[in-house]
């Protein structure tokens, strides 16, 4: 697609007033933009295309990734390979303890817990 204020792709206005147009002309010509004005007394205005040029959009920026060697994002000050980016992340959001192996707070009080112990 041509760039917007070339001849190929002239930005379109619409203006209610001859002093608008020449008011459009004159932002548009120390740019050297190609505008095509159009006085419609009975239409709302449209100068977008012009708003456009003089503020174009941010390009779209990539989410960064988290690096392997930079802090988990979990908050848990371990490194992210050692943490929730290992190859068998711990089950329920659970960190990994030493080696590797994931491990989860002892069940106190459960049904059958005293039948268990005798």
């Amino acid at each position: 697609m041509t760039k917007l204020g070339t001849s190929k792709r002239p930005a379109v206005v619409r203006v209610q007033t001859q002093a608008r147009a020449e008011e459009i002309l004159s932002v548009c010509e120390p740019y050297d933009w190609k505008v095509i004005v159009g006085v419609e007394p009975d239409q709302d205005e449209d100068v977008s295309d012009v708003e456009r040029l003089l503020h174009p959009p941010e390009p779209a920026q990539a989410a960064s990734s988290t690096g392997r060697n930079d802090p988990c994002p979990c908050g848990s000050g371990r490194k992210y390979k050692k943490c929730c980016g290992s190859n068998a992340p711990a089950s329920r959001g659970q960190h990994a303890g030493a080696g590797g192996v994931a491990f989860s707070p002892p069940l106190i009080g459960r049904a059958g817990w005293a039948d268990e112990v005798r």
